[in-house]
């Protein structure tokens, strides 16, 4: 069984029905086998209260008598959302779920555009229609266009609309939470923007090449591009190579990491950028070289740079991180002594070309402090293990990366679910990433007491408590401290979790016991 509704301002049937029940009627069409040549005999109903089928329904639909009219009545407490039309024939029933959604309000209709600019000069689009809504979705041929702001009582939506192909006229549909669009009402002429003149876009790739079973950086500089952070994808024309993330710098400029897979055909393939509704591609633009051969190349991955703690690709300025790959160093030695080296066996690190503090080397892993100074966002990381150097890999540098190693009790004991901790004590937490502190040490040095700028919660058995001190470890590198006072109150527990919370973001969670202290 099929069920439809008309919407009115000319648009074809949708379905399934959608009817505003903040009217006093509303009517469904159905189709289905044997409904029509019964329907002297067939009954109907509908699931739910507030709707009754209105006397004399259901009746053949007059402009194609193959089609059956249901007329529906609705009460003033008629709510909204899906309901089920139950069809009755000599006692056997057939239940249509779903048949019927009811709405509101009608769908969103769009009148007119405007183009505008705001007090910085940015380009908007305020739309002029019917129904709009604050949480309403804008479209333009497909691609989102951010909603900027909304007039409830002009009936005008603000939005910016995404990048397209210079000089195309682009289809503008709004959806609304409830299901519908203003494509159920929109005219044979819907309302367009047309996007303005400008030079055909182009793209430049470094490197334009790469080995088959590695990941590589591409650094791609466009010419009459619009990249927008968050609309923005690069493909490379084959299953064989796999985009894993992109960064966008600025509208013509962009970061791609991508996989190569080790089986992958040595040929070259098409980039292409999609931003918004705005393809740009190169031919033949990227080539697949064929595997290496065994050498000492420091090899690095994507996502190989991780919390030290909680082995998440997550990193904070200040914190300890663990870098894993291959041909990383020639030896394996610790850092004898604080300030931590930059350089180790030969190993050097380099984050923007800035050699970072380095705490163990070893050829498939090293461990270093991200410096307090790098800034949030993307950033090149290079490795020399004194020989040779590898090739580029973008990493993603983030303000809050918590991670927790461990816990202790007062007196310095390990504590997990094994080792309970005593309600009334004070924890003491060891973690990193937690972001800054006041005031900020020098990277590589030890650290003397400074708080933590942003407020740090700890999470034990459910409850949020508040630390009596979060900040760095005094005498150590990139290591955080949590002392969190244990409230004799809590629920003592055979096995429970504790982590961290700073701006939103949690640590890795640790396993541990409760229990009441002793009589």
């Amino acid at each position: 069984m099929t069920t439809y509704s008309f919407p009115g301002n000319g648009a074809p049937a949708i379905l399934p029905a959608f009817l505003n029940s903040s009217r006093s009627s509303g009517t469904v069409i159905a189709y289905g086998p044997g409904l029509s040549s019964n329907l002297p005999n067939v009954s109907v109903s509908v699931m739910g209260s507030g709707v009754r089928v209105h006397p004399g329904s259901p009746s053949p639909y007059a402009p194609a008598v193959a089609y059956t009219e249901i007329d529906l009545d609705f009460g003033p407490l008629t709510g909204t959302g899906p309901r089920h039309l139950v069809f009755s024939l000599n006692g056997d029933v057939y239940v249509r779920t779903d048949g019927l959604q009811l709405v509101s309000q009608d769908a969103p209709l769009v009148r007119s555009v405007q183009p505008q600019t705001d007090s910085d000069g940015n380009l908007e689009l305020a739309l002029a229609g019917d129904n709009f809504a604050a949480d309403s979705r804008v479209f333009l041929d497909g691609a989102p266009a951010p909603v900027l702001s909304f007039d409830k009582v002009a009936g005008v939506l603000g939005v910016s609309p995404p990048p397209g192909p210079a000089g195309r006229p682009a289809v503008i549909s709004v959806y609304n939470p409830d299901g519908q669009s203003s494509v159920f009402v929109q005219p044979d002429a819907p309302i367009t923007y047309t996007y303005p003149s400008a030079g055909a876009p182009s793209l430049r790739l470094a490197p334009s090449s790469g080995r088959a079973g590695r990941d590589v950086t591409v650094d791609i500089q466009g010419t009459n591009t619009n990249f927008v952070n968050g609309q923005t994808t690069v493909g490379f024309g084959t299953p064989d190579i796999v985009t894993r993330r992109v960064w966008v710098l600025d509208p013509t400029h962009l970061l791609a990491v991508a996989s190569i897979s080790p089986s992958a055909a040595q040929t070259s393939t098409t980039v292409s950028v999609t931003s918004g509704a705005q393809l740009t591609a190169l031919n033949t633009a990227f080539q697949v070289l064929p595997p290496a051969s065994s050498n000492t190349t420091p090899l690095l991955s994507f996502q190989g740079l991780v919390n030290a703690a909680s082995s998440q690709p997550r990193i904070a300025p200040g914190s300890i991180a663990s870098l894993y790959g291959l041909n990383l160093s020639l030896a394996s030695p610790a850092a004898a002594g604080l300030p931590l080296p930059t350089t180790l066996a030969g190993s050097t690190v380099t984050l923007n070309d800035r050699p970072v503090p380095l705490l163990v080397v070893t050829p498939t892993q090293i461990n270093l402090q991200i410096p307090f100074e790098m800034p949030v966002g993307p950033a090149i990381l290079q490795v020399s293990n004194g020989t040779e150097l590898s090739d580029p890999m973008a990493v993603q540098i983030d303000a809050f990366a918590p991670g927790l190693f461990r816990v202790f009790n007062s007196a310095g004991a390990s504590l997990d679910k094994d080792h309970p901790a005593v309600l009334g004590d004070t924890l003491v937490l060891y973690g990193t990433g937690l972001g800054p502190v006041d005031p900020q040490p020098a990277s590589g040095v030890a650290a003397s007491a400074a708080a933590t700028t942003a407020p740090v919660k700890a999470h034990v058995a459910g409850v949020d408590l508040d630390p009596a001190y979060a900040g760095l470890a005094p005498g150590f590198v990139g290591l955080y401290q949590v002392n969190v006072p244990l409230p004799a109150n809590l629920q003592p527990a055979a096995s429970t979790q504790i982590f961290l919370r700073v701006q939103g973001q949690n640590s890795n969670a640790l396993p541990l016991a409760l229990r009441a202290p002793s009589i």
